[in-house]
């Protein structure tokens, strides 16, 4: 299995409760989400869309695609990638409700429209790369916004 960015949205409570509880944490990584659409499987995009970005001169655009994917905050000090049971690939850090909410505005801003004309040699070697940078920005932005509107916060990490 490759190891991919995972997004998840959820209340404060799940953040609070995994922030002190190993258990709570193992559930939070191994059964994320009730529904499938609080959960986004963004897999190497982050990386290509900071790439993209940079090579047309919008690095404040790179910079913010980073702070969405990386979390602000370490989830569980105690576990800081996951309990011995589930260790993931990074840190597990989260972004309050205001910290989403702020994130929301500033990538709803993002042109997702100019990564048609990133140059070839920038974009990943893939079937439709600027068709796929481009669904995984706009599912990057939605996410973002359909959490602040449910006033979520947003848990990150590499699985």
């Amino acid at each position: 299995m490759a190891v991919t960015q995972i997004l998840f949205r959820t209340s404060t409570e799940v953040v609070l409760a995994a922030s002190s509880s190993s258990d709570a944490l193992l559930l939070l990584l191994e059964e994320p989400a009730e529904s499938p659409d609080e959960v986004l499987d963004l897999n190497w995009a982050p990386k290509h869309l900071e790439d993209a970005y940079r090579s047309l001169l919008e690095s404040k655009h790179a910079s913010l695609i980073s702070r969405a994917c990386e979390g602000a905050c370490v989830l569980n000090s105690e576990f800081p990638d996951g309990p011995d049971s589930h260790p993931v690939y990074s840190e597990i850090k989260f972004h309050s409700p205001s910290q989403v909410k702020e994130l929301a505005v500033l990538l709803a801003l993002i042109p997702i429209h100019s990564l048609s004309q990133v140059a070839p040699h920038v974009l990943p070697s893939m079937d439709s790369p600027v068709s796929y940078l481009q669904m995984q920005a706009k599912n990057l932005v939605d996410f973002y916004i359909h959490a602040a509107a449910k006033k979520q916060a947003v848990v990150t990490w590499w699985d």
